[in-house]
């Protein structure tokens, strides 16, 4: 066999739809027991049972802030998807992109949301502020993506060549070598935080 032919084959069998579903089932799990174990450390923190706290945030004071756990675990599996998307077309890289940099907003709401002082003034509050930037960002990511998908669908597919195919293989170990990298980074993540 080809280093091609094995590349291809090592990608299709990592990178199956059987493991994709299997991932995702597993970072279903983790971001629902996650999303739990948040809450009962906020429950616990609150009736001063344990004594957690991150100056500046209410990470383990408020329930909202829960939210924050899923979304975290949601965007490690985009991160994954954008490594799976990788050897297709260069669109459907970009177009995952997108949707990575929406979560990340989406993630920071949820972490902003506690922080916001209803009796000050919105517009003197830094914290309020803060919210209202990241949700006129949402809406603007949130438009882009709209407009990016529908001017995808326009795009005609290409023939593949041999240079296209040995484009992809090459693309596709690029995928395999940041797999584990991302891996990594995500247990490292998760062990600091």
């Amino acid at each position: 066999m080809t280093i091609q032919q094995n590349i291809e084959t090592l990608f299709l069998k990592i990178f199956s739809e059987k493991v994709l579903e299997k991932f995702e089932k597993y970072i279903l799990y983790l971001a629902s027991f996650g999303f739990v174990l948040h809450l009962l450390i906020i429950l616990l923190n609150n009736y001063n049972l344990i004594e957690l706290s991150i100056v500046g945030t209410d990470l383990f004071s408020n329930p909202i802030s829960a939210l924050y756990t899923p979304f975290s675990f949601i965007l490690v599996y985009e991160a994954f998807l954008l490594v799976y998307y990788i050897p297709r077309s260069f669109t459907t890289a970009v177009g995952k992109q997108y949707q990575i940099m929406s979560l990340i907003v989406i993630r920071k709401i949820f972490k902003d949301i506690p922080l916001v002082d209803l009796n000050a003034n919105w517009f003197e509050n830094p914290n309020n502020l803060q919210l209202i930037y990241d949700l006129l960002g949402i809406l603007i990511l949130f438009f882009l993506i709209y407009l990016f998908n529908k001017s995808r669908s326009q795009i005609a597919p290409s023939q593949i060549t041999k240079n296209l195919r040995r484009f992809v293989n090459s693309k596709r170990a690029i995928s395999l070598v940041l797999l584990p990298v991302l891996a990594l980074t995500s247990a490292y993540t998760l062990i600091s935080w």
